[in-house]
């Protein structure tokens, strides 16, 4: 059994947001493997969601629709584009590009949801840590 560890605290694989908007969000991030990919996919679409939520509630992945990705087998930058495509109160959906090398290397669409916290002291506690996950994320945008 191999097992998958990104060398980062936490399982945090963004290394930035260099834009967003109301419906998108553009990250880099070092992926080996496609199931690294796959949660940094899912990492971009959650910060974008929790952003416009204003860190008020939790985000979690419930899906993914699609995956088609060539195999990536050494450590490279990822440039992430994902784009909320749907949403309601409490899901959105998004259609994901990864590019390398300006090429693309991964497609996707997946699900994120949302739940309110559990009580004030979790509300707390994981606002502001997604809150300074953000800012560290955006601290060197142009």
């Amino acid at each position: 059994m191999k097992i998958m560890n990104s060398g980062k605290k936490e399982f945090l694989i963004l290394n930035s947001i260099e834009e967003i908007s109301e419906n998108s969000i553009f990250t880099t991030a070092i992926c080996e493997g496609r199931f690294i990919l796959m949660e940094a996919f899912a990492q971009s679409a959650g910060i974008h969601v929790r952003k416009n939520l204003n860190f008020s509630k939790q985000a979690f992945l419930l899906s993914f629709q699609s995956l088609q990705s060539k195999p990536i087998v050494a450590k490279v930058k990822v440039e992430i584009h994902a784009t909320c495509i749907a949403a309601s109160q409490t899901t959105f959906q998004y259609k994901i590009l990864a590019v390398n090398e300006q090429q693309n290397i991964a497609t996707a669409t997946l699900t994120i949801s949302t739940i309110a916290f559990q009580n004030k002291v979790e509300a707390k506690q994981r606002s502001q840590f997604y809150r300074s996950y953000y800012e560290k994320l955006t601290a060197n945008r142009k």
